[in-house]
């Protein structure tokens, strides 16, 4: 959640968003390592506009929405598409990206929620396709990404893609809903209400999501 208050690395605490503002995805990277024991070697970033470029690219998502939601993306996601009611749509990328960011019904939690449900849509929209509409999804997407890993290691993964499209889609939140409080700290002199994070739990969640039973020994879960 980018509300946790977090320690960040070279700088003073703050919420989490802000180690992305202050140093981009390579702080972040460091924040989410050096507080929740993870090792983590890859990263994808997509921005606003490459977003709804991406769901345009993939032919838009499949999302079942409330009456709420829909009245939402009608009135402010910019779409001239503005028929939308309680039930399942195939949004398009304007639509799918303030689906995504409501903050109008229920709270972060409920928002983060919402995204999750959109990558696991592009998902599963993906698990009957065949090679060389996941290559050309690629062609298309690519462009609009940043990341840091290889090319070889992308095309490698594309080769595989019909197998790992294969395995079940497995979510986890951080911090669970019994590994924060509420609080409000001073941040810069100003109150500020973010989630202070039990960082034991949440590194226990972590690693048993990952490694399941088979949690490694070392310097990440000391």
């Amino acid at each position: 959640m980018r509300d946790m208050y977090v320690a960040i690395p070279g700088k003073d605490s703050n919420r989490l968003n802000v180690a992305y503002s202050s140093g981009g995805p390579q702080l972040a990277v460091k924040t989410i390592e050096a507080n929740f024991g993870v090792d983590i070697d890859r990263f994808v970033l997509i921005d606003y506009s490459s977003f709804s470029q991406i769901v345009d690219k993939l032919g838009g998502v499949d999302m079942t929405i409330t009456q709420g939601e829909a009245n939402l993306i009608n009135r402010y996601s910019g779409d001239s598409k503005r028929n939308l009611k309680e039930g399942t749509f195939l949004l398009t990328g304007k639509q799918a990206l303030y689906y995504s960011r409501i903050r109008a019904i229920g709270n972060d939690f409920e928002r983060t929620e919402r995204q999750r449900k959109v990558f696991s849509s592009l998902i599963n929209k993906f698990k009957t396709a065949n090679i060389g509409t996941i290559n050309q999804a690629l062609y298309d997407v690519l462009p609009l990404v940043g990341t840091n890993m290889t090319k070889n290691e992308i095309l490698d993964m594309a080769a595989n893609s019909l197998t790992y499209l294969n395995y079940p889609i497995s979510q986890s939140r951080i911090p669970g809903d019994d590994a924060y409080v509420s609080d409000k700290v001073s941040i810069g002199g100003v109150g500020a209400s973010v989630l202070i994070p039990n960082l034991d739990k949440c590194r226990d969640s972590v690693a048993t999501f990952i490694y399941e039973d088979d949690i490694p020994t070392g310097e990440y879960n000391d």
